[in-house]
């Protein structure tokens, strides 16, 4: 049935809906509910065949979408787990190494320490220091192969290190501020530059009157 013929229908009724006020009325009533009942059987079968269908288009959208959204939020899960299990070893490699260049430094200074009270251990540790320097000038030819290894450290790409003290790889006391040429910049420059994490600081020395 077409929508406009059901829309006439519903309307036509409704101006026809009384109080009954006699048995004939009634029966006129009871005729009117008889149409809206059939009325409600055609919109059933004009209107549940488009909603089933959109129901099916819907259901297999949603199916088509999990298809997609399922493996992808998989991924999405695993790689968040890895970008954390990776910053997990990152500050527990940083701790680890920030506790044991506290432990040498507290060892050094004790040691230290040790030494300015008791001249013998001064000695010790002297005479300790200089067994394990051999020059080339004072070493025989055969003798290089017998010295104590002695480790230093060799910058080679500064912006790496800077790098690495930035992602938090590094303990930033690797990297001490050139004050002497930062001090400069800031009389030359003043506050026409801006350097990442250095600030030029304009202060007013007092004078004294009569100078």
């Amino acid at each position: 049935m077409e929508t406009e013929v059901l829309e006439n229908e519903i309307a036509a009724i409704h101006t026809c809906l009384l109080e009954p006020s006699c048995p004939e009325e009634y029966k006129e009533m009871e005729v009117l509910l008889d149409g809206l009942m059939d009325i409600k059987k055609a919109i059933a079968e004009t209107f549940d065949p488009i909603i089933k269908k959109a129901y099916e288009t819907h259901k297999e959208a949603c199916a088509q979408k999990n298809r997609f959204e399922k493996p992808r939020q998989q991924a999405e899960e695993k790689c968040r787990s890895l970008m954390t299990a990776y910053l997990t070893k990152v500050e527990e490699a940083k701790a680890k190494l920030e506790a044991e260049l506290s432990r040498q430094l507290k060892a050094d200074m004790a040691a230290r320490a040790q030494a300015e009270e008791d001249p013998e251990e001064r000695a010790r540790l002297e005479q300790e220091a200089a067994s394990t320097r051999v020059t080339l000038t004072e070493a025989e030819p055969g003798e290089l192969t017998s010295t104590a290894p002695k480790w230093t450290a060799e910058v080679y790409s500064l912006k790496d290190l800077c790098a690495a003290v930035a992602a938090g790889t590094v303990p930033e006391m690797a990297v001490t501020p050139n004050q002497t040429f930062l001090n400069q910049s800031a009389r030359t420059f003043k506050d026409q530059v801006k350097w990442p994490g250095v600030r030029f600081v304009r202060t007013v020395a007092p004078k004294r009157k009569g100078r």
